[in-house]
């Protein structure tokens, strides 16, 4: 039941966006240029795969996550990230950013399309490398995630921090490391 919880809050901004009309936003390209215009609405599960753009001039282009590195409205930030599939393969995915982006770990939300219904996972990025989050053994995963913050594990071993807290924790552990290097 908390998952499903965790899941709802996590869709809510999801849904601002698709059930608006046509918001202002922008797009970065491959080049790091922001490029300002409209965002068209669309389900949440068709924004991990591409977005419909209307620029300054009234032109609707679609974006695939292999064409642009980012686009955004509002707080809304969505991130071209590869999803793997194995070791060895993978496909570039949108992934929604669901912290400011200022600290050296990140967490993301893709809404995977694969199979018969879509469904929303969670992902930590830290030094390019994306960990999948484990929400059904959440205290036991995020326990040794963050083991090098022994401060934020004693939070997480002694039930102070809970599945609902990750964006907390998160904000901790950057703080943490932040710190590290004064």
């Amino acid at each position: 039941m908390k998952i499903l919880v965790l899941l709802l809050l996590l869709t809510v901004p999801f849904w601002s966006i698709a059930q608006d009309d046509a918001t202002n936003g922008y797009i970065v390209d491959a080049n790091d240029v922001k490029i300002k215009g409209t965002i068209m609405p669309a389900p949440p599960d068709r924004y991990s795969a591409k977005v419909t753009f209307k620029d300054a001039d009234g032109q609707k282009h679609v974006y695939r996550p292999s064409e642009i590195k980012s686009w955004g409205s509002g707080e809304t930030v969505y991130e071209a990230k590869v999803y793997k599939l194995t070791e060895r393969t993978g496909h570039a995915v949108f992934m929604r950013r669901l912290c400011d982006g200022k600290g050296k770990l990140k967490v993301y939300q893709y809404w995977n399309t694969s199979g018969d219904q879509a469904y929303s996972q969670t992902f930590l990025e830290k030094d390019g490398v994306m960990t999948d989050v484990l929400f059904g053994r959440f205290r036991k995963f995020a326990s040794e995630y963050f083991s090098e913050a022994e401060e934020l594990q004693a939070k997480i071993d002694s039930k102070e921090y809970k599945k609902k807290d990750l964006l907390l924790m998160v904000a901790e552990y950057n703080q943490w490391l932040e710190l590290q290097w004064k």
